[in-house]
């Protein structure tokens, strides 16, 4: 697949192995009779396609299974919720979406032809360790949680930036060692809980491709605009660092975002509330429409 990194600690492959697990055991204790006949069809003609079992490694492949890939996602993506859920299917920690809502796909043709879906501000060594903290989780079936969200920015139809929070939903992943792996102890954990950011020791106990990731996520997307917006403004008026490089473009950019208007333009004022005046701010291209060209003025 492409985008697949030498430095990360699994081999990914896009499989379909516990869909068609669950569609198996629901085939066994069902007794609705319409969902039988649609569990043996549905089984039936996936069987033809070992790939979806094993795990597709090219995109060629990926192009050439789409038909019984859309089958087998019918259910996770019903048509009565499409026009609604800002939802997609990718593969594990590789940028590759197969299949969106129809919500999500017109959010992105307005994004432009050449917009690609990645997360925000993405640090390869904190993805490693995602990576690693995933298996703990699902392998060795820990409860560890120190990642931060995960936010996407899409432009709207007139360059707005908005943004997204990402839920992820890992049940369809098989996570299995290779010939790599490291066996690990609780006593691994507890040092690599204690020292989260020390890539290299992560990295010495995940070797580099020492796992296989088989299976697919699926993405939902929040709109989270005006709360980000909201946060941003607050982070950027707390600052009071004569190194802040905080402008008014950074301003009007989180303006323009919430209230979705790109022409928005922003001028700021300081209040003294003691000798009621008004103050232009220090800071360079900072303009106050209130005070025009004056530096201060009373009330």
């Amino acid at each position: 697949m492409k985008n697949q990194q030498e430095n990360f600690p699994a081999e990914i492959k896009l499989g379909f192995k516990k869909v068609i697990e669950s569609y198996r055991l629901e085939l066994k204790t069902t007794t609705n009779e319409a969902a039988k006949s649609f569990l043996k069809s549905t089984l039936n003609y996936v069987d033809s396609f070992p790939e979806l079992w094993n795990g597709i490694e090219s995109e060629t492949d990926l192009k050439a299974l789409h038909q019984p890939i859309a089958l087998l996602m019918d259910r996770l993506f019903p048509t009565i919720l499409t026009q609604n859920e800002i939802k997609a299917a990718i593969a594990p920690f590789l940028n590759i979406v197969f299949k969106k809502s129809e919500r999500l796909t017109r959010i992105l043709e307005k994004a432009g032809p050449d917009f690609e879906l990645v997360v925000k501000d993405l640090d390869q060594e904190r993805h490693y360790v995602t990576a690693c903290v995933h298996i703990l989780n699902n392998y060795y079936n820990y409860h560890i949680e120190f990642s931060r969200p995960l936010i996407y920015e899409i432009p709207d139809e007139n360059g707005n930036l908005k943004q997204y929070r990402a839920v992820l939903n890992a049940d369809f992943i098989e996570i299995s060692p290779t010939e790599k792996a490291v066996e690990i102890t609780k006593e691994d954990v507890d040092i690599l809980i204690q020292d989260s950011t020390n890539v290299a020791l992560w990295r010495e106990k995940f070797p580099p491709k020492s796992w296989i990731f088989n299976g697919f996520l699926i993405l939902n997307l929040i709109d989270i605009t005006a709360d980000y917006g909201i946060s941003s403004l607050k982070t950027a008026l707390l600052k009071k660092s004569r190194q802040d490089n905080t402008n008014l473009d950074d301003f009007s950019e989180i303006f323009q975002s919430i209230y979705k208007i790109n022409d928005l333009k922003i001028g700021l004022t300081l209040f003294n509330a003691e000798k009621d005046t008004f103050h232009t701010m220090r800071r360079k291209g900072m303009p106050s429409f209130i005070l025009e060209k004056k530096i201060t003025r009373h009330m």
